[in-house]
């Protein structure tokens, strides 16, 4: 079977953009990582005299908080499609 040029580009341009999304999101991940641990370090820890966080616990962090704020965003989505759905259905069953 002949693979098409077009197909083979089209791929190549998708593993390209998501080799990018992965580095650009991976990039923003440690730059949010470190940027928490030198607050922490500089600003919570040193005040309080509370023992230094590496970046390791800083991205467990970050990572913990990430699932955190897209799951309660992901859970309102679903919660006023749900609802909007709903609605359309009880008011087609009035129509009726």
């Amino acid at each position: 079977m002949k693979t098409n040029n077009h197909d083979i580009k089209l791929t190549i341009e998708k593993i390209a953009r998501s080799i990018f999304f992965i580095i650009f999101i991976g990039g923003l991940f440690l730059f949010i990582s470190y940027t928490l641990e030198n607050i922490c370090n500089l600003v919570i820890f040193d005040t309080f005299k509370i023992p230094c966080i590496n970046t390791l616990e800083a991205a467990g962090i970050v990572g913990f908080a990430y699932i955190i704020f897209y799951g309660i965003n992901f859970g309102i989505k679903s919660m006023r499609s749900e609802m909007t759905n709903r609605h359309k259905t009880n008011r087609q069953h009035s129509d009726n």
